[in-house]
C-alpha cells in the first residue's frame, strides 16, 4: 500500500470515528429518554482485491430484548386493570365509610337504632319520636346520596372508556404512519432504530389501554392483535368505536341484546369491513378498557345492589309481618288453608311439603306477580338458597292461582279455592290399598301361594324397606301376618280381600315385587300410597296502613312508585332495583309521628306501650333471616343475620375490596416498574460506557489524524526532492 493508500485508510478511519462520537455523544444526551435505547454503529472493512483499503458506516444497530419487551407489554395491561381498579375501590369505600366513622353508612344506622332503643323505653316521649323520624330520614338520604354517587362512577367509567378508545385509535394511526415508514426503509436495506424505538413506545402505550400480543413481519413490520384474538393492526390500523351514553341509572346495565343495552359498547371495524362486539365477545381482558367496563357494569352494580339489598331489608324489616295457614281437612286428606286477601305483589307465600317414602322436604316459594309477562322467576328471586320459587299470576283471580300452585305442586296434592281470597292446599290423604278379587278366607290361610316360592314382596313404610320372601308353602296369612309386623301400617281382611291401611295420615307406604306373578296372584298393584304431607303454609305480608295490621309500620317508602308501599314487586322492572335512590320516609309518620307507637285503633294502643318501637328494633337488630348478598358479598351468594348484620357485612366488604385491590395495585406496579428496569438495563445507555467509549474513539481520531499529518509530512519532503 502506498503513501495515497494509507492516506484514504486514515481519512476513512477518521470519517467512521466522527460518526461513532455522534452516536455516542446521541446515546449520553438521550440516557434518560423514555423508550430510548443503546445504538451501536455497524461498520465494515473496504475491501480492493486482497487489501482492506478502508472502512465505512454500514448503518445503526440498537440493542433489544425481546423476551423483556413481551412480558413488560403483558404487565403494563395487567397495570392498566389494577391502577383502575384500585382507584375505584378506593372511591367506592369512601363513599360508604370507614366502619364506625361519623359518615360512615353503619354509623348513621346504629343511630336510627339507638333512637329507636331511646323511644322503647319513653314511648310517651314527643322528642323521642322526632328523633326516630330525624335518624331514619338522615338514614334514607345518604342512601339517595350513595346510590347517585354510585351511579355517577358508572358514568365516569363509561366516560373514560370512550376517551380511551378514542386514545387507542391514535395510538394505532400513529402505530400505522410508523409500521409503514419502518418497512419501507427497511426494505431497502436500513434499519431505522430510531423509529423501531417510537413504535415500541406507541406499543406500551396502546398495552396499558388493552391487552395486546405482536408478531413479527418481514422488514421489520408487526401485526398486533387482543390476547383475544382481535386483530387491531397488521399494515391497516382497524377502527374502534364506541357508542357512549350520556346518562346512566341504577336499572341502566349491558345486554348482548341492542335492544335491552342501555350503556354504550365498543365495536371493532377492520380495514376489510368486518365488525365485532369487542364487549360481547369479551375481547378486553386486561387493561383500563378492561378495567373501567367491569367497573360499570360488575363491581358497581353490585355495589349498588348490594345497597338496594340493604334498603328493602331495611322497609321490609319493619312493614312485613307473616300469616300462617290454619289446619284443614277433607276426608283423609289434611293440609292448610291461608288467606291470601293482604298479600302484595312481590310477597311470597311459603309451602312446605314432605315427600313420606324418603322423608325429604321442598319448600316452594310462590310469589305473587301482576302480570304474566313477569313469568317464569328464577330460583334467585327470592335470597334463600333452599327454595323452589315459582311465580304465580294474581290477575286471573283466586281459582287460577289455586290452579298455578296446584300445578306446580303435582298430582300429590290438591289445591283448591274454597272460598273468597282462601287457598286451601291438601296432601293425597291417608294411605290405603285393597286387594281386587283374590280369596284370602277369613284369616287367610285359603290363599296358597307355594307358587311363588323364591320370589318377594318389599314393603317401604316411612322411607324404611322391610322385604319377605316365598316359600314352598307360603299363604295369605303369612302375608298379613308379616304386614301387621311393620311399624306404621296394619292389615285386615274384608270378605276376600286384603286391606293395608297406614296408622296414620303421616304414615306413607309403597309396595314393590320381584315379579308381577307375586302381584297378580296377591291382587295388589306396586305403588306408593300417602306420599306427602303438607308441614306448614305461610305467607309475608306487607303492612300498607299506618294502624291495625298489628305492630308492622312502612315506615320507609318507595318515593318513585305509585303506590308508594314497598313491597318487593317483580311486575316490569324489579322495585329493588335502585330502590335505595328512591327510598324515603312516610310522609304519614313525619306528620304524625305518634303512629310510632300508635298501632292500632280499635282498641287504641296506650300512649305508653312500647310493643311497637320495641318490635322494630328487634326486627332490625335480633331477627335473622335470608339476604340477598350481590356479587357474592364475602364469598357467599346470600347473607343470613340480621339487617345490622348485613350492613356491617356490606360495609367491611367495601372496605376490604379496596385494601385487596390497593395491594394488588402495590404489586403489580412493583413488577412493572423491576421489568423497566430491566430493560433499561439490557437495552438502555449506561453513560460510563459511553464516556469510556469517548475516549476509546477520542484515541482512534487522535491516530488517524496522526497518519494523515504524517502522510502528510511525507508527500511534503517527496515535494521538495
Amino acid at each position: 500500500m502506498g503513501l495515497t493508500g494509507a492516506l484514504s485508510t486514515a481519512t476513512s478511519g477518521l470519517r467512521l470515528t466522527q460518526s461513532a462520537i455522534d452516536v455516542a455523544a446521541q446515546n449520553v444526551a438521550n440516557a434518560d429518554t423514555p423508550g430510548y435505547t443503546k445504538k451501536t454503529l455497524i461498520q465494515t472493512s473496504i475491501i480492493s482485491g486482497e487489501e482492506v483499503i478502508g472502512v465505512r458506516v454500514e448503518g445503526l444497530s440498537r440493542r433489544t430484548s425481546r423476551l423483556v419487551q413481551t412480558q413488560l407489554l403483558g404487565d403494563l395491561s395487567r397495570l392498566g386493570s389494577t391502577q383502575t381498579q384500585a382507584n375505584f375501590y378506593s372511591r367506592l369505600d369512601s363513599l360508604f365509610g370507614a366502619p364506625g366513622s361519623p359518615s360512615a353508612l353503619d354509623t348513621l344506622f346504629n343511630n336510627f337504632t339507638s333512637s329507636l332503643q331511646a323511644l322503647s323505653t319513653s314511648p310517651e316521649s314527643t322528642s323521642a319520636r322526632s328523633a326516630v323520624v330525624n335518624d331514619a330520614e338522615v338514614l334514607a338520604q345518604r342512601l339517595n346520596r350513595l346510590s347517585g354517587s354510585i351511579q355517577d362512577l358508572r358514568l365516569e367509567a363509561e366516560k373514560t372508556i370512550g376517551d380511551e378508545v378514542r386514545r387507542a385509535n391514535g395510538l394505532l394511526q400513529e402505530l400505522e404512519t410508523l409500521n409503514n415508514q419502518i418497512v419501507s426503509f427497511s426494505a431497502n436495506g436500513t434499519d431505522p432504530v430510531d423509529l423501531l424505538d417510537r413504535r415500541d413506545r406507541v406499543l406500551q402505550e396502546l398495552s396499558g389501554i388493552m391487552d395486546i400480543r405482536t408478531i413479527d413481519r418481514e422488514f421489520n413490520g408487526v401485526a398486533v392483535f387482543t390476547n383475544s384474538g382481535a386483530l387491531l393492526f397488521d399494515s391497516e390500523a382497524a377502527t374502534l368505536s364506541f357508542d357512549q351514553r350520556g346518562a346512566i341509572r341504577p336499572e341502566t346495565v349491558y345486554s348482548s341484546d341492542p335492544d335491552e343495552r342501555a350503556v354504550g359498547t365498543i365495536i371493532l371495524s377492520s380495514p376489510n369491513g368486518f365488525q365485532i362486539d369487542m364487549v360481547e365477545d369479551g375481547a378486553f381482558r386486561n387493561g383500563t378498557i378492561a378495567a373501567n367496563i367491569e367497573m360499570r357494569d360488575e363491581i358497581l352494580v353490585d355495589a349498588q345492589s348490594q345497597l338496594d339489598s340493604f334498603a328493602a331489608e331495611l322497609a321490609q324489616a319493619l312493614s312485613d309481618y307473616q300469616i300462617d295457614g290454619i289446619a284443614a281437612a277433607a276426608g283423609t286428606q289434611a293440609g292448610f288453608d291461608i288467606d291470601l286477601a293482604a298479600l302484595q305483589a312481590g310477597n311470597p307465600v311459603t309451602v312446605t311439603v314432605t315427600d313420606d317414602a324418603t322423608g325429604a322436604t321442598t319448600t316452594y316459594s310462590f310469589v305473587r306477580v301482576d302480570s304474566a309477562a313477569t313469568l317464569p322467576l328464577s330460583d334467585d328471586a327470592t335470597p334463600r338458597a333452599d327454595d323452589t320459587v315459582v311465580g304465580i299470576d294474581f290477575s286471573g283471580g283466586m281459582a287460577s292461582v289455586a290452579t298455578q300452585i296446584g300445578n306446580a305442586l303435582g298430582s300429590s296434592f290438591t289445591v283448591s279455592n274454597p272460598s273468597g281470597d282462601t287457598i286451601r292446599i291438601l296432601d293425597d290423604g291417608a294411605g290405603s290399598v285393597a286387594s281386587a278379587g283374590v280369596n284370602y278366607g277369613a284369616d287367610g290361610s285359603t290363599l296358597n301361594l307355594g307358587a311363588l316360592a323364591g320370589e318377594t314382596l318389599t314393603v317401604t313404610v316411612n322411607g324404611t324397606p322391610s322385604t319377605f320372601t316365598f316359600t314352598g308353602t307360603t299363604t295369605g296369612q303369612d302375608v298379613q301376618t308379616f304386614i301387621d309386623g311393620l311399624a306404621g301400617v296394619s292389615s285386615s281382611v274384608a270378605g276376600t280381600n286384603l286391606n293395608i291401611n297406614g296408622d296414620t295420615v303421616t304414615d306413607g307406604f309403597s309396595i314393590a315385587f320381584s315379579d308381577p306373578s307375586v302381584g297378580t296372584a296377591l291382587g295388589l298393584d306396586a305403588a306408593s300410597h300417602n306420599t306427602t304431607t303438607v308441614t306448614s303454609v305461610s305467607a309475608t305480608v306487607t303492612a300498607t296502613a299506618l294502624q291495625d295490621q298489628g305492630v308492622s309500620l312502612p315506615l320507609f317508602i318507595d318515593a318513585g312508585q305509585s303506590p308508594n308501599t314497598f313491597t318487593n314487586s317483580l311486575d316490569g322492572s324489579p322495585q329493588m332495583t335502585g330502590f335505595s335512590s328512591r327510598i324515603a320516609i312516610n310522609p304519614e309518620i313525619i306528620s304524625d309521628p305518634s303512629k310510632l307507637v300508635i298501632s292500632s285503633t280499635s282498641p287504641p294502643t296506650a300512649v305508653g306501650d312500647a310493643s311497637r318501637p320495641e318490635q322494630m328494633l328487634e326486627r332490625l337488630t335480633e331477627t335473622t333471616g335470608d339476604m340477598a348478598a350481590f356479587g357474592a358479598l364475602g364469598g357467599q351468594n346470600a347473607f343470613t343475620g340480621t339487617v345490622e348484620g348485613f350492613l356491617q357485612q356490606i360495609v367491611s366488604f367495601q372496605t376490604g375490596q379496596a385494601s385487596e385491590a390497593e395491594r394488588a395495585n402495590d404489586a403489580q406496579d412493583q413488577v412493572v416498574t423491576s421489568l423497566q428496569k430491566r430493560l433499561i438495563d439490557e437495552t438502555g445507555v449506561n453513560v460510563d460506557e459511553e464516556i469510556a467509549r469517548l475516549i476509546e474513539l477520542e484515541n482512534a481520531f487522535s491516530a488517524n489524524a496522526r497518519v494523515i499529518q504524517t502522510v502528510q509530512e511525507m508527500f511534503e519532503i517527496l515535494r521538495q526532492i
